[in-house]
């Protein structure tokens, strides 16, 4: 068999023209991948969710286990905590008595040393009171000694403190007399002093003003001349040193000029200097920025390149979905149709039947009224509701309307008649049992 589909297949190429042979064996091509591709795809898929289950399980398996660790150094603690217990309630007992018995030494011995603090308490305010009553006797024997020393100094004080007046008052006029010489000796000196002052200094002026003259008189002629001689040389000084001068002051102006601008320079140099350390900071903010930017720029870079890479897996995923979607939905619909088809061919059957037995029924008169009744009111109250599509339905809700009436008289009927045929029955069974028990209504029969 598979060397006949060979040479079948074979055959086939043969035949084909070689544009159909390149389309058909690149259509099968193409088969091909698209087989390997969802093949692996469907691998992806499993061993995902394999992974996933795996990694579920594990999980799992390590809370299981987490628990049970758990539980295991549970049952530890609590075998220990016993033993613990158990070993503190067996000495509880031994400890609180030996602690009485500490208590009791401890109570015993603390009454002993009340009682001893007490007697050391009263001996030693005894002592206390005769050591105060001995200080009091000696201070009041002190006292009146002190007393008797006073009485004497005082008397002694007096008679020096007089003699020693009457000894300040001899010394003061005799040094009143001592100063009243020395004033009158200093009067005499001054006045001597005075005299001689006077005398030189009348001399002193008189001389200076004779050596004044004599100067002058020497001396004028020659200060005139003098005074000639440099007026003129000032004046060729002047007139010499006048360029000079104008270019000094020239020069002058420039150096103030100069130094002016030597005094801004500085400032000049500091604002050019803080300019430029401010464009440095600014460039190296600006360096910072870029490469911020750039840094930003190429990761969204990467990451639009992930999307567009996401978006073409998920277009060819979505595509392939499509196609098989496609390929679902054509089977699903050739089958709808399939259906669907049936049941038009089930609804014209239920057409024929309804016509056969339209046209076999008999109506009946209350139908028949009830339907002449709300024809009207029916066909105006419901076709104001109805669409295009479905007008057409109107006769067969009417026949159906009709139909389910007609049940329902022919159960009411049914319901009536059952009931009749109750009471008849209860009236027989009535009748029958008074005639069973009547005696004289029965009928004699001979043998």
């Amino acid at each position: 068999m598979p060397a006949k589909k060979k040479k079948g297949k074979a055959s086939k190429l043969a035949r084909m023209s070689d544009e159909e042979r390149t389309r058909y064996l690149q259509h099968r091509a193409e088969l091909e991948l698209e087989a390997k591709r969802r093949k692996q795809q469907l691998i992806a898929v499993f061993t995902k969710n394999k992974l996933k289950r795996e990694e579920a399980f594990s999980r799992l398996n390590t809370a299981k286990i987490n628990e049970q660790w758990r539980f295991i150094l549970r049952q530890i603690k609590c075998r220990e905590l016993y033993v613990h217990v158990e070993y503190l309630w067996k000495n509880f007992d031994r400890t609180l008595e030996t602690r009485d018995a500490v208590i009791q030494k401890l109570y015993d011995e603390l009454e002993t040393a009340d009682a001893d603090h007490r007697r050391s308490q009263e001996a030693h305010v005894t002592m206390l009171d005769r050591l105060i009553g001995m200080h009091r006797d000696r201070l009041a024997t002190l006292r009146i000694n002190y007393q008797q020393a006073l009485k004497k100094i005082e008397c002694g004080e007096v008679k020096e403190l007089q003699e020693l007046k009457k000894e300040l008052n001899e010394d003061a006029k005799h040094l009143q007399t001592i100063i009243f010489a020395q004033k009158e000796c200093l009067a005499t000196k001054l006045a001597q002093t005075r005299t001689r002052n006077a005398v030189n200094t009348h001399n002193i002026v008189y001389s200076k003003e004779e050596t004044l003259s004599e100067l002058s008189r020497d001396i004028g002629s020659k200060m005139e001349d003098m005074w000639v001689q440099l007026n003129s040389i000032i004046s060729e000084y002047m007139s010499n040193t006048e360029s000079k001068r104008k270019q000094y002051e020239y020069l002058k102006e420039q150096d103030d000029a100069a130094r002016m601008e030597a005094a801004l320079f500085p400032k000049h140099q500091a604002q050019l200097q803080d300019t430029i350390e401010k464009l440095k900071e600014d460039l190296d903010v600006l360096s910072r920025d870029c490469e911020d930017t750039t840094t930003e720029l190429r990761d969204q870079v990467q990451e639009l390149n992930k999307r567009i890479w996401k978006l073409r897996h998920d277009t060819k995923l979505a595509g392939t979905i499509d196609a098989i979607q496609l390929k679902r939905l054509s089977v699903i619909s050739a089958g709808v149709i399939k259906e669907l088809e049936s049941c038009k061919d089930k609804g014209m059957t239920l057409k024929l039947l309804l016509k056969i037995c339209s046209n076999l029924e008999l109506p009946l008169p209350a139908i028949e009224k009830y339907a002449i009744c709300n024809e009207n009111t029916g066909k105006e109250s419901y076709s104001k509701y109805i669409t295009n599509p479905y007008n057409k339905m109107e006769k067969f809700w009417e026949k159906y309307n009709r139909i389910k009436a007609e049940n329902i008289l022919m159960r009411k009927d049914h319901d009536r008649l059952c009931a009749e045929n109750k009471r008849l029955r209860h009236n027989l069974r009535t009748y029958l049992i008074t005639v069973v028990r009547s005696p004289a209504s029965r009928p004699h029969t001979a043998i």
